[in-house]
């Protein structure tokens, strides 16, 4: 298998802002010749990859060497890369993660829902996909009539799951709701860059 691996990310840091530049340099050294392939973890996606050639500097080592550039980074440029490199022998990983901090935004795949339908005394759930970095550190479910905390109820709660980064999942859920519950709401979401304000209404009858 490849004898060795080496990986660096220029700048040496793990957080970025956005539009900054990022470059990954990474080689692999073996006999037989490795190849190096850089990929996301999570995603089937292979950014870029190279064959080794022989190093006249080392002897009876072929090495490959391979620069990949990210220019104006972006949200959804968080996440962790993995180079690996491999002959027939074996493979060897490197990971390593980055964040691009930025707000929270909807995930284009998926719409909440601006009515969400319960029959008063059942529990209701409601969820929104979004991505950002870093993840939520405030979740806050608000009654917009009166400006009701409804978070520290324990009827009501509020979670969320982190999936392939930078994406996550925001779930709420309405447990044993009364009339009272039938209401528009609005459920903020921020990660100390800037609020998501994701507001809907409970529609509902006994």
């Amino acid at each position: 298998m490849p004898s060795t691996i080496n990986f660096t990310v220029s700048p040496n840091q793990p957080i970025f802002t956005k539009e900054s530049n990022l470059e990954f340099t990474f080689s692999a050294q073996g006999n037989p010749d490795p190849t190096l392939t850089l990929a996301r973890k999570g995603r089937n996606e292979t950014l870029t990859n190279a064959q080794a050639g022989h190093n006249e500097t080392l002897t009876n080592v072929h090495e490959a060497v391979l620069s990949y550039k990210r220019d104006s980074l972006g949200c959804l440029d968080t996440g962790v890369y993995i180079c690996s490199g491999q002959n027939f022998q074996g493979s060897v990983e490197h990971e390593s993660g980055i964040g691009v901090r930025c707000p929270h935004q909807l995930s284009q795949s998926f719409t909440p829902p601006a009515v969400v339908d319960v029959i008063v005394g059942e529990t209701v759930h409601t969820q929104i996909e979004l991505y950002g970095f870093p993840e939520p550190t405030t979740l806050l479910l608000q009654r917009m009539t009166d400006t009701t905390n409804l978070t520290s109820s324990r009827r009501h709660v509020v979670s969320y799951t982190g999936k392939s980064p930078p994406f996550g999942l925001v779930r709420v859920t309405f447990s044993d709701t009364v009339m009272l519950d039938v209401a528009n709401d609005s459920l903020t979401i921020s990660n100390g860059v800037r609020d998501l304000v994701y507001s809907f209404f409970l529609n509902g009858g006994e």
